[in-house]
């Protein structure tokens, strides 16, 4: 199984929590974007 763990889009300031934070660097997260769409177009 691989994951993904989308967040906030990265050009708009966005207010968030340390909590919301957490677990972004964990080993069972394999990639981190904000462009679900231009992420997995990308995996073609």
């Amino acid at each position: 199984m691989t994951t993904v763990l989308v967040v906030p889009d990265g050009t708009k300031e966005v207010v968030r929590e340390d909590w919301e934070l957490e677990g972004r660097d964990a080993a069972h997260v394999d990639h981190v974007t904000d462009d679900l769409t231009r992420f997995l177009a990308a995996l073609r």
